[in-house]
């Protein structure tokens, strides 16, 4: 092969190219993401030191900061040797951690696939992901929904180093009553906080009560209480219902 297109290629110009195609573009935090890599070798025979690819999301917080994360790595190819105009494909199987924001209000998550080409511009390929609920998240958000509450916003806060998380950043479910409901008289809101553990999905639930504005002045209004619900058991609903109408009513 020519200097000349050995050259070309390490400015880019006749470069190997990767296209990442995804089975699903939806998927519940905690299952697998499946899909094809298709390299396409460029006008030069090159060299492929390995694949890499990242599980990246994009979150913005009510006081206005823009995070960008990266949840997971994933090595995809080791060494490889592409010739030139040589089309190889390559199935990938990646895990989609728990913690991954669902995708509620200001977020966006996608799959970043990352060529690591000797001597020459790495080649990337961005693919959007929407992630669904896990299971058990579900489960609980249709607790919470048949006593009557409404999801009304979801915001990004900067994690509390008590809780656990793994992310630097949570995501907050705001729920209200809807208008002429029991709770109405009883609720003003209620928030939500998702923390995956390792054998666990731990729930924080604030609760924030109507009582009157000398108690809303003092932050007597608010209770804090949490569960954990391990992934091993089966959790119906109406479980999740009873909890909170215990603390509630």
């Amino acid at each position: 092969m020519s200097f000349f297109k050995k050259m070309m290629a390490g400015m880019g110009v006749g470069n190997m190219k990767i296209d990442t195609q995804l089975d699903v573009n939806e998927i519940q935090a905690g299952e697998s993401l499946t899909g094809v890599i298709h390299i396409v070798g460029g006008g030069a025979d090159q060299e492929l030191n390995g694949i890499n690819m990242h599980l990246m999301t994009e979150l913005h917080t009510e006081d206005g900061e823009h995070h960008v994360i990266t949840l997971e790595n994933y090595r995809i190819v080791d060494n490889a040797f592409v010739g030139a105009g040589e089309h190889l494909q390559v199935d990938f199987s990646i895990p989609i951690p728990t913690d991954t924001p669902v995708s509620f209000g200001l977020s966006n998550t996608w799959l970043r696939t990352e060529a690591d080409v000797s001597f020459a511009i790495d080649p990337k390929d961005d693919d959007e992901i929407i992630i669904a609920p896990h299971p058990l998240q579900a489960i609980v958000m249709e607790g919470i929904e048949s006593i009557g509450l409404s999801l009304s916003q979801v915001e990004f806060e900067e994690a509390p180093y008590r809780m656990g998380s793994r992310v630097p950043v949570i995501q907050e479910l705001e729920y209200r009553p809807q208008r002429f409901s029991l709770l109405s008289k009883k609720l003003d809101e209620l928030e939500v906080v998702f923390v995956p553990m390792e054998q666990a999905m731990r729930v924080f639930f604030q609760i924030d009560k109507r009582k009157g504005w000398f108690k809303e002045a003092f932050d007597q209004d608010e209770s804090n209480i949490y569960i954990e619900l391990p992934y091993d058991q089966q959790i119906a609903p109406a479980q999740v219902t009873q909890f909170l109408e215990q603390h509630i009513l």
